[in-house]
């Protein structure tokens, strides 16, 4: 018979058939009311007729095959449908197609139709193959020239056409679907070996089919059947696309916490390019935040104008969302909107770390605004020193200082070669900024500093100082280490 026997899964997918009285899904309809019931229809149709409507699909088929011996049409239709529906013969498009062609050319329309139909459904090759076997099915002898009709016994019209072994395609669809249902049949090659027989046999047990070592077109649909049963099971159980980002944007931690056991993508983007992690910190809501690093989301994913989620808490000023995110180690050095990092708006929001403590914000806070992780800072305080980078003053009226590590650096400009190591042998503070007319000022009124240096007219206040010699300055050093 060839490929054509078995339908592909693909193919009862498409949903194309329906000139064919929907197929599969009225196939018993449609042979039951075939529109050419005539008084002068033969014998062998009826009796086929009779014994289709008994359940007894095999026994009918062979009838009709007779009957269509005789030229009858009504046959060589319900034949056509039979092979369709692979009901009480093996599945298959290139047999249906003869036999529908057959009766199309007997001048049935509806077999006509349902043939073109089903060549839709067909590959070229089919095509080509049904017709050719159409053009030669009466080479054993015409009815009109000799009579051909085999003998009207009951051993005869019982007996049933001689199965052919199934197509590779349809072994390889099964060997598929009962991976897909858990049987473990092995690769799908199309070969039908001990594993791909194993699993079958245990699909069958399950089933409640009789078992068999041969893969017939009942078992396939009923594999077909259980696996989408299967998918839509899964389909009714998995959460929205969209139900992890609706929980944490209503602020549903019992949402969330289901969307999550029900498997959501911790890392999906919703329209805005968000996640739920983004969400959650946008809002300033610790409690899924919580959740939402223990199920793995990102902590530096980054939104489509480079916000991350502690780009966003520190934003808003969320002190224990950025607590949670430093805690769990995000990197403060993702450049965000207009290149800003979280640091920036940390110190932009808090001051630097003295102010930042005086107002009572906790080490999360000030390791951000130091841009250190968390550990080092605590550490540093620990030991009652500033990390390397932090800011701090010594007084209200004093220049902010930054801590300069220990350690080595090439200095100067490669073009000119005047390139050299530079090695700084203990952690120092410098100025972060030159001293101003106002911190000098404070050095004189609290009588470190006796110089009163000239602006020479271009202001005073926060204009850097000038007119200051070194002895000037190393009195304003002095009275600064004090």
């Amino acid at each position: 018979m060839g490929e054509g026997q078995f339908l592909s899964r693909n193919s009862l997918n498409r949903g194309k058939m329906t000139g064919l009285c929907a197929m599969q899904q009225r196939i018993m309809a449609c042979v039951a009311v075939t529109a050419l019931f005539t008084t002068s229809a033969g014998a062998d149709y009826e009796a086929g007729q009779a014994a289709w409507d008994a359940g007894l699909h095999t026994e009918a088929v062979a009838t009709w095959q007779v009957a269509a011996q005789a030229n009858d049409a009504r046959a060589m239709l319900a034949l056509g449908r039979a092979f369709v529906a692979g009901v009480g013969v093996p599945q298959d498009y290139v047999e249906a197609h003869k036999w529908l062609n057959l009766a199309a050319g007997l001048g049935d329309v509806d077999a006509a139709a349902e043939r073109d139909a089903l060549a839709a459904e067909m590959t070229a090759e089919e095509r080509a193959e049904a017709r050719k076997l159409a053009r030669t099915w009466r080479t054993a002898g015409d009815p009109s020239v000799t009579d051909a009709r085999p003998p009207d016994t009951p051993e005869a019209i019982a007996a049933p056409p001689s199965p052919a072994a199934p197509p590779e395609r349809a072994l390889r669809e099964a060997q598929e679907l009962l991976a897909a249902l858990g049987y473990a049949p092995g690769p799908a090659d199309g070969k039908w070996g001990r594993r791909s027989i194993e699993a079958y046999r245990n699909f069958l047990g399950d089933a409640g089919m009789d078992p068999s070592d041969v893969l017939t077109p009942e078992a396939l649909r009923a594999m077909r059947e259980m696996a989408r049963s299967a998918e839509i099971a899964a389909e009714a159980t998995a959460p929205p696309p969209d139900a992890l980002h609706r929980a944490v944007r209503a602020g549903n931690r019992d949402a969330l916490a289901a969307a999550l056991a029900a498997g959501a993508d911790v890392d999906g983007l919703d329209e805005r390019g968000w996640t739920a992690l983004m969400h959650a910190a946008n809002r300033g809501y610790p409690l899924l935040v919580a959740p939402l690093l223990e199920a793995g989301a990102g902590l530096d994913s980054r939104a489509p104008d480079g916000a991350t989620a502690l780009f966003m808490a520190t934003a808003h000023g969320y002190s224990e969302v950025i607590a949670q995110l430093m805690g769990a180690e995000a990197d403060v050095t993702v450049p965000g909107p207009t290149g800003m990092t979280a640091v920036d708006v940390a110190r932009a929001r808090y001051g630097d770390v003295d102010t930042a403590r005086r107002n009572g914000e906790g080490l999360a806070v000030r390791a951000l605004i130091q841009g250190v992780p968390l550990a080092e800072a605590a550490e540093a305080e620990e030991l009652g020193r500033p990390v390397a980078g932090a800011t701090f003053r010594d007084c209200d009226a004093c220049p902010e200082m930054v801590v300069v590590p220990k350690g080595s650096f090439m200095m100067g400009s490669r073009a000119l070669d005047t390139v050299h190591p530079v090695t700084i042998p203990v952690a120092l503070a410098v100025g972060k900024y030159e001293v101003t007319f106002a911190e000098w000022n404070a050095c004189r009124a609290d009588g470190g500093c006796a110089h009163s240096p000239d602006d020479e007219g271009w202001g005073r206040g926060n204009r850097p100082v000038i007119y200051v010699t070194w002895i000037d300055a190393q009195a304003y050093v002095r009275w600064l280490s004090r």
